[in-house]
């Protein structure tokens, strides 16, 4: 069952949020051979529509990836609620979904 993760992103702004992949005893876990994918969509369903694909950096071999939006594209999104996921494609091709959760896209007063 993938773990919980909720997220806030301010428009117009770059984001970068990282995550760890740790066994039981919290000791990071190599994922080495594995790849990333994480998209955001309108609804919790996989026939939503797609908003955006986080772009993914990878330091697989210290168990850490992290999660990337550009200010140019949070800049063309619309200030709501959307619905994110994270799923590994091992080096064996099974897939796993480890994160799911909700992104807030807020307007900040800033501009």
């Amino acid at each position: 069952m993938a773990g919980i993760r909720n997220l806030e992103i301010y428009r117009n702004t770059d984001f970068a949020e990282d995550i760890y992949f740790k066994d039981t005893n919290g000791a990071l876990i190599d994922m080495t051979g594995s790849t990333f994918a994480a998209e955001v969509r309108d609804a919790a369903i996989e026939t939503a529509t797609l908003i955006f694909t986080f772009g993914i950096t990878l330091d697989l071999v210290n168990g850490k990836i992290t999660l990337t939006v550009t200010d140019t594209v949070s800049e063309a999104l619309t200030a709501g609620t959307y619905y994110w996921d994270l799923i590994e494609t091992d080096s064996a091709g099974l897939k796993r979904a480890w994160l799911k959760g909700t992104v807030d896209v807020i307007q900040g007063p800033t501009t």
